[in-house]
């Protein structure tokens, strides 16, 4: 999605919505995250952005920092902290999609058939051999794409990690 930004002599400014927000994630702090950004019309486009930290005293830094950020660009910041996340929410929030998933619930009836089918021994052996194959499997992908073995090397991003 592109926001209108300003309106030249020359034509209309666009922003990208995905390239703001990757430009402003990449001088955040390390655990902050930007969860969305609003930018309005206009000559002192206000730009809304909403950011979550784990320790508030990092907070008034990180505005500070995205101010002198977007301020030569002529954009002027408004921040909004959403509430922290501890381990309990998280928990809770990845409980609830795991409900949900179709993949859970799929892994679950197979494995009460094959206990129910099968007996308690052949589950074990099912359940140990499957997790060797995937420990085979990711020490060659690792391998394959020259990455140590076991260790994610994400850049940053949620939910894209190898």
């Amino acid at each position: 999605m592109y926001f209108l930004w300003k309106r030249t002599p020359h034509g209309l400014v666009r922003v990208s919505c995905e390239g703001l927000g990757d430009f402003i994630r990449r001088f955040l702090a390390a655990k902050a995250r930007l969860h969305s950004l609003a930018l309005a019309e206009g000559e002192n486009a206000p730009v809304t952005l909403v950011l979550s930290s784990p320790n508030e005293s990092y907070e008034a830094r990180i505005e500070r920092r995205l101010s002198s950020l977007m301020e030569p660009m002529g954009m002027i910041i408004s921040v909004v902290w959403s509430s922290r996340v501890g381990a309990r929410m998280e928990w809770t929030e990845a409980r609830a999609s795991l409900c949900k998933s179709p993949w859970t619930w799929m892994a679950l009836a197979s494995s009460a058939a094959l206990v129910v089918m099968a007996g308690w021994r052949k589950y074990f052996w099912t359940l140990f051999w499957g997790t060797v194959a995937w420990f085979i499997v990711k020490g060659l992908k690792s391998l394959f794409q020259g990455k140590k073995l076991f260790v994610s090397t994400g850049s940053g991003n949620a939910g894209r990690q190898g």
